[in-house]
Parts: structure tokens; sequence; C-alpha cells
């Protein structure tokens, strides 16, 4: 097993040990709520690093890779994620569109 479906396992493995733990320590189990006031998604805060997590991602991963190049002008690099990212129609739940972002903010949404 890889990719979500294995991370899913490891985390609650991950998460059902730490319950255990609690429990033991505490004398009491640990409410549901717990979780549920954290608020927001969890799988960010967990890496740290990856700013895309949508379903598309891997789609979208997939072609910035083949398209890469670290010589790209900003214009080859607006090009690449707009006309060579199909994946805003392969995946059902992107919405199909895609927000340009520069530094300061979103340049266009598409």
């Amino acid at each position: 097993m890889a990719g979500s479906a294995a991370d899913c396992i490891f985390w609650q493995r991950k998460l059902r040990r730490h319950c255990i733990l609690y429990e033991l320590r505490n004398k009491e189990q640990i409410l549901a709520s717990k979780f549920l006031s954290v608020g927001h998604q969890l799988g960010q805060n967990w890496t740290k690093w990856d700013t895309s997590v949508g379903s598309g991602s891997p789609f979208a991963y997939e072609i910035v890779d083949s398209g890469f190049d670290s010589d790209l002008s900003v214009q080859e690099a607006i090009e690449l994620g707009t006309f060579k990212l199909p994946c805003r129609h392969r995946d059902s739940a992107s919405g199909g569109s895609i927000n340009k972002i520069r530094w300061m903010g979103i340049y266009r949404k598409l």
C-alpha cells in the first residue's frame, strides 16, 4: 500500500497509540471533541511544507514536474500553470478553476 491510503493508516495507528497512552495516564478516555476543537485540517500541520493539498494535487505535480525548469521566466511559469495543467478537469472535485498566485497575492483567477 502506498500514497494517501498508507498515510492514513500510519496516522490512524499513531493516533490510536496516543489515545491509549492518554487513557493509561489519565484514567479516562479522550473525547472526540478534543480533536474536533482544533477546527482545521491536521494534514497540513503534520507536513508543514506541502502547500497543495487538494485531491487534484497528484495530477498537478505530475504536470509541473515534467514541465518545470529552474530557468523559467514568469510568463513561462504562468503558461505552465494555466495551459499545461489539465488536472483541473481530470479531478471532479477541483472546481475546474486555477488561482495563479504571485508573491503578493492572487494574480488572476482562471
